[in-house]
């Protein structure tokens, strides 16, 4: 009597094809782990250098000080610095609404007990806005500007040992000048000494 053995038996081409899919499955998932670690890896970098881009662009501010106050006009100054460039920012506050203009390369003018000086150019030219240059509420009714002026590290030297008369500062057809206080001296002097920290 012949006896069959009755079972399960895989078609050995069936076998290797089920070996070789699993074995291809598993090496796309690595593939796949791999790459998706790279582009994190890739996108913490981008991160990092985006982070310190914008750090080094972030301007480095001293506080607004009240420079000028008549009944005409407000100046309100501060230093700034990004990067290696340092700038003095003013906000003019017109008392009354007639608009005005800075242009340009217009001046600002700090004149030394010496008969000295130091002469900034403003760097972008500007028009007065209802608002603009107010440091507080109050101030937002009035005809305003903002504007910037370039400074050297020499002549952030110069007003620091020189005792300064007054300013003068150039708009497009006219100009406003005032006998600086000590006080206000002594606000642009710290100024000074805190963009040497900043």
């Amino acid at each position: 009597m012949v006896h069959r053995h009755i079972g399960t038996s895989v078609h050995p081409h069936i076998g290797t094809s089920v070996h070789q899919y699993i074995r291809t499955s598993a090496i796309i998932f690595i593939i796949l782990i791999s790459t998706s670690s790279l582009f994190s890896q890739d996108s913490l970098k981008e991160n990092i250098v985006l982070e310190v881009k914008a750090k080094q662009r972030a301007p480095e501010q001293t506080k607004w000080e009240k420079l000028l106050s008549t009944e005409e006009f407000k100046i309100s100054f501060r230093l700034s610095s990004i990067g290696s460039s340092d700038f003095l920012d003013l906000k003019i506050i017109r008392k009354n609404p007639q608009p005005f203009t800075i242009g340009l390369n217009q001046k600002l003018v700090f004149y030394f007990n010496n008969s000295d000086s130091v002469v900034l150019y403003n760097t972008q030219a500007t028009n007065s806005c209802d608002g603009c240059g107010s440091i507080n509420i109050v101030d937002i009714r009035h005809t305003g500007i903002e504007v910037t002026y370039l400074i050297s590290k020499y002549e952030l030297k110069k007003l620091e040992d020189n005792s300064i008369n007054k300013f003068c500062v150039y708009t497009d057809g006219e100009k406003i000048q005032s006998f600086l206080f000590a006080s206000e001296y002594n606000k642009i002097l710290k100024a000074i000494m805190l963009t040497q920290d900043l």
